[in-house]
């Protein structure tokens, strides 16, 4: 569905929107089968709905040799087709892309909190040298150096300092 860390399209959400209610309109007796034939709705949107789950579980199977959920869920969705329960496969693939599109929503907000979380990182540290501190990179402080650091827009309060592997808090 995209790259992993950006929104879902509307065209995407649009698309399990539209299987979803394919679904319930198949489930109501409303649209069971196509107009002019006798093709239940509910193969039609497991087919439509699960192309892109059919392809990527088998050509993992195929290409690296793994085996992942999404094999499990598009051998239980061709096995409920053969067995005539064509509603129980469309049902079956419309809750993977719902979870898909619920992962896809969760590593974005992750990636995002986490993106936050790095420009909080110190660029610079006063590391104490002849009696004075000198402000140096952050990446030049050493373990075995005291150093002290400010959170980016912190105030002084939330200042910590680093002597070896102990942190403790630095209350100016």
């Amino acid at each position: 569905m995209g790259d992993e860390h950006e929104q879902l399209s509307r065209r995407e959400i649009a698309f399990i929107g539209a299987v979803g209610g394919g679904i319930l309109l198949n489930a109501l007796g409303i649209f069971k089968t196509l107009p002019g034939t006798n093709l239940d709705t509910a193969v039609l949107l497991t087919v439509i709905g699960g192309w892109r789950i059919f392809y990527e579980s088998f050509a993992e199977l195929l290409l690296h040799r793994r085996i992942g959920a999404d094999l499990a869920v598009s051998l239980a969705a061709i096995a409920a087709l053969l067995l005539g329960e064509y509603l129980a496969a469309a049902e079956v693939i419309f809750i993977m892309l719902v979870g898909g599109a619920l992962e896809h929503y969760a590593v974005a907000k992750t990636h995002s909190a986490l993106e936050r979380l790095l420009e909080l990182t110190p660029k610079t540290a006063r590391v104490r040298r002849d009696g004075g501190e000198v402000e140096v990179p952050i990446r030049r402080c050493k373990l075995a150096t005291s150093c002290s650091f400010a959170l980016a827009n912190a105030s002084p309060l939330t200042a910590w300092s680093w002597r070896g592997v102990r942190r403790s808090i630095k209350r100016p």
